[in-house]
């Protein structure tokens, strides 16, 4: 029960945030869905990117790329990478008054992360999995109308994930949370003080963004359709910030993508669909 009204207060916490990101956009959960020893996937995915509404602005680019991997290597441990890309991602400069608004400008950057973790389920049927991973990227900030707050900040994150779904001959269906804690361990700027402003509080409170901790939360769904080795991926999340100073991450993401899989028992069901054929 208290799982559930968890949920409830991440949604209605990411769905009343204000939205001006400027070191945290939400992305999609690797979602590996395993049930046995041996299977593994490769998804490619794109993220649509919202860019900004002012003409004489940049308004950066529409997709982002990631990408998704995995490999079952026992009956309940399995490990999972993954490549995640901000592309050029616009964010107006014109709809914030202070630093505390959000700051805006052009922002892209990249992420790894891998994870080790347990599952358990039934290749036709209900299973559930729990990852714990570490994960290391970069933001960059380039500014049309402020160019003298650009920075680049470098940034290590460390997750837990747990997820519970169903496996069916066309579908997969999954289901989780992902709790990540980012830590921005080196901060230039052209302007060294927004060290110190870009996370303000609206009461003025400052603290040097490299001397605290951001922890967010991703409730996610993933869907997958399609036959065997080829299925088309869809995922929705919310995300919410559960502590450190005030980032005005978006809250919502949506991803499209294509998931290519490998399982030894597709190659046993066909040597047995043989075998009775003659």
């Amino acid at each position: 029960m208290k799982f559930f009204s968890f949920i409830i207060i991440l949604v209605l916490a990411a769905a009343f945030s204000s939205c001006s990101p400027s070191l945290y956009f939400p992305d999609r959960v690797n979602a590996p869905g395993f049930t046995n020893q041996g299977q593994a996937f490769l998804t490619a995915s794109i993220k649509p990117q919202i860019g900004t509404n002012d003409s004489m602005e940049p308004k950066g680019k529409g997709t982002s790329f990631n990408l998704d991997a995995g490999y079952a290597v026992s009956d309940h441990i399995g490990i999972i990478a993954s490549y995640r890309g901000l592309n050029d991602r616009g964010v107006s400069e014109k709809d914030w008054i202070k630093l505390a608004d959000g700051i805006g400008g052009i922002f892209s950057g990249k992420r790894y992360e891998a994870a080790v973790g347990y599952f358990s389920g039934k290749r036709n049927g209900i299973m559930a999995d729990i990852y714990g991973g570490i994960g290391s990227g970069y933001i960059d900030r380039t500014g049309y109308y402020a160019p003298q707050y650009n920075f680049r900040t470098n940034y290590m994150n460390y997750f837990v994930q747990g997820s519970i779904g169903g496996n069916w001959e066309f579908v997969r269906l999954s289901t989780g949370l992902k709790i990540a804690v980012y830590d921005f361990i080196r901060f230039d700027a052209v302007t060294p003080d927004i060290r110190y402003t870009i996370a303000e509080t609206r009461d003025g409170g400052r603290r040097d963004v490299t001397q605290q901790a951001f922890t967010f939360g991703t409730y996610y769904m993933d869907v997958q359709m399609g036959y065997r080795y080829v299925m088309f991926d869809f995922q929705q999340g919310l995300s919410a910030q559960l502590s450190g100073g005030p980032l005005k991450a978006c809250p919502y993401y949506m991803t499209l993508g294509i998931s290519l899989r490998l399982d030894p028992q597709f190659r046993s069901n066909h040597s047995t669909n043989i075998n009775t054929n003659e």
